[in-house]
């Protein structure tokens, strides 16, 4: 634990959090968290996913050394159970009202797809919900049937959660400042619309079609299901400019990948945008948006 009046590093506030949920505190861990993961995630949901990852049963937890990047950092968490299970989770944490705290949760990228997923958000047959038939890793060892069911729900959830890993992608010039600075902010005005309108269809149908493939208009309206139903606005957007978390670049398979913050209101808004070349155009291919004090 901390020392009094000093605050705690990334790595034990990521342990404290984990320590808290295996203790059964899950109300206080949740409460410990940003505002931006708050946001993406309500209290019930985020108690389906401790139960779906079994991080209640959790015996032994290791953070590595994190990354610190300014007012960010990630690490990675590994975590034994009492019942021999392993469980590897990349969380991200931001400075937020003078602490560090939970900011984002996912599982590691899977090799074959690239894909990661939000665990604490549950997707099936294109809704949001508590699915109380999906079960722990942990608890399906020896049942492959069972195993089977949770790694198809699993990649289910990653269609929304998650940008697919795009195939045979062509490489294109990275565009000018000023593009790019378009098409963060139109991209971002047209969320904040479909939240206020509560439908993305408008949304949708200006996205990349390749990312059409994936997920529908229903799946991302339920993937920001919680900007919806708070109507969390991205107040001044149309006229916010971008401060980039680093230079926009082209990254290995072809896609513009664009990330940073807006000083919106009443709340800062961070971004991560992925970016796909079609019909001689860039079109949005993923998006993740969080919301900081």
């Amino acid at each position: 634990m901390a020392g009094c009046g000093k605050k705690a590093d990334p790595a034990t506030t990521a342990r404290i959090f984990f320590e808290q949920i295996a203790a059964g505190k899950l109300e206080q861990a949740y409460q410990s968290t940003a505002f931006g993961f708050q946001a993406d995630q309500s209290e019930k949901s985020f108690e389906a996913g401790v139960r779906k990852l079994g991080l209640s049963d959790a015996a032994y937890i290791l953070p590595d050394s994190p990354k610190i990047e300014g007012s960010s950092a990630s690490l990675e968490m590994n975590i034994s159970t009492k019942s021999g299970g392993r469980i590897a989770l990349a969380v991200v944490l931001t400075e937020d009202t003078g602490e560090w705290r939970i900011f984002s949760i996912h599982t590691p990228k899977n090799p074959a797809t690239g894909l990661s997923e939000n665990p604490f958000t549950e997707v099936k047959s294109g809704t949001l919900t508590e699915n109380k038939d999906i079960q722990a890793p942990n608890e399906l060892q020896n049942n492959q049937a069972a195993e089977q069911k949770f790694q198809e729900l699993k990649k289910e959830v990653a269609r929304v959660i998650a940008t697919p890993a795009p195939s045979r992608i062509a490489k294109f010039p990275l565009p000018d400042e000023q593009e790019v600075r378009r098409l963060v902010r139109e991209n971002l005005v047209a969320f904040d619309q479909a939240v206020a309108k509560r439908s993305f269809l408008d949304f949708y149908n200006s996205i990349a079609d390749k990312w059409k493939e994936e997920v529908g208009p229903e799946q991302l309206e339920k993937a920001f299901l919680p900007f919806v139903q708070n109507q969390f606005r991205l107040g001044g957007i149309e006229n916010a400019e971008p401060v980039y978390e680093k230079p926009p670049a082209i990254d290995a398979d072809g896609l513009l990948i664009v990330s940073g913050a807006c000083a919106t209101q009443p709340y800062r808004t961070v971004f991560s945008m992925k970016f796909y070349f079609e019909s001689s155009k860039w079109k949005l291919f993923g998006l993740d948006v969080n919301l900081m004090k």
